[in-house]
């Protein structure tokens, strides 16, 4: 997993547009909701779990807007997430199926309005800054999926009938999924920028309660998992093939819980034995590398090419310049270069 920093003066200001944002949509999409022709259960059941969440006074079926707000806006998706009840329909003196339970749910996702969101709205702030799902995730700035560092998600312009319109190929992965969470659907906190193999495919609504939850991106640090492979000696190193490579990845001390939910929904040990080659490569660059006689011809020759030692290393590997968060496979090479480092005590 890649940490997203995200500066503090930044989620500020992506905070107050977000606030703008709900509080300009929301009363319109309250309005239609309370016009439209559902069944009695689902509109009182809605009402009720509304009101048990500080959401609407349910005697005038007036919105709180600042509490919304908070629900929308605060940084601490965790509290929020054990103020959700863990049954929202706790509490109902009536019975209700199964498939209006969904209903409700989807409505409770209609009038907080995460479809409009990330769907073809070009709402723009009072300052005349369009607001969208793909504003915020272009505003976070990573290209690569912090989840498996191994697709790039980034953003591309199309100029249909001459309006420029931004599109992402960044899927949103609700840290908190909105099938057991829906007061969080439109928490920023709560939208982490995502390739679509790990939010579509592998995640899904895996986190069922807070117990389940993975590592989270804007929080816990890179080193949270780090790969290794099972080789601690020089002669290991030198002698294993392509073959007897496996790549594991170790759990950092105080996060061991979520950092193996994270090993076990994104199967991220399994993904990463395609890229055994990778790590194949590396390891004959490093046993080509770090040889005294190579080290003694750069000294002797090369280091007003290079302007100092450390750069030479960075053009024998240039992974090590480069920014997890914009380049795949970054966080593996780095890991298994400082592990072998470590281990085998044979690199410069």
């Amino acid at each position: 997993m890649i940490y997203i920093e995200v500066k503090k003066d930044k989620w500020k200001e992506l905070e107050h547009y977000h606030a703008e944002y709900i509080e300009g949509t929301l009363p319109g999409r309250w309005k239609r909701f309370c016009e439209k022709t559902i069944p009695w259960t689902e509109r009182t059941a809605v009402l009720c779990i509304l009101e048990n969440h500080g959401m609407i006074n349910i005697k005038d079926k007036e919105l709180q807007i600042p509490n919304i707000i908070r629900w929308c806006t605060s940084e601490d998706i965790h509290t929020l997430a054990d103020e959700t009840l863990e049954d929202l329909f706790d509490g109902l003196t009536f019975e209700i199926s199964e498939e209006k339970k969904q209903n409700c749910v989807k409505h409770i996702r209609y009038i907080l309005g995460y479809q409009n969101f990330s769907g073809s709205s070009r709402i723009k702030t009072k300052d005349g800054r369009p607001w969208s799902r793909e504003t915020f995730m272009d505003e976070i700035g990573i290209k690569v999926c912090p989840y498996c560092n191994r697709q790039y998600i980034t953003s591309y312009s199309v100029s249909p009938e001459g309006k420029r319109i931004r599109k992402t190929t960044t899927d949103t992965d609700h840290y908190y999924p909105v099938s057991k969470f829906p007061f969080l659907s439109m928490n920023i906190h709560n939208m982490v920028p995502s390739c679509q193999i790990c939010n579509s495919r592998l995640k899904l609504d895996k986190v069922s309660c807070k117990r389940d939850a993975h590592l989270y991106p804007y929080m816990d640090p890179s080193s949270s998992l780090e790969f290794q492979i099972p080789f601690s000696n020089v002669p290991q190193l030198y002698a294993f093939s392509e073959e007897d490579i496996h790549i594991c990845l170790k759990e950092s001390e105080g996060v061991e819980k979520r950092a193996e939910q994270s090993k076990k929904i994104f199967r991220l040990e399994e993904v990463y034995e395609t890229h055994r080659d990778i790590v194949y490569r590396l390891k004959n660059e490093i046993r080509d590398y770090s040889r005294e006689e190579y080290n003694k011809i750069f000294c002797e020759n090369y280091t007003d090419l290079f302007g100092g030692y450390d750069r030479f290393i960075e053009v024998l590997h240039p992974f090590l310049a480069e920014d997890e968060k914009n380049t795949p496979l970054t966080k593996m090479k780095k890991d298994i270069y400082f592990y072998l480092k470590e281990n085998c005590a044979v690199l410069y």
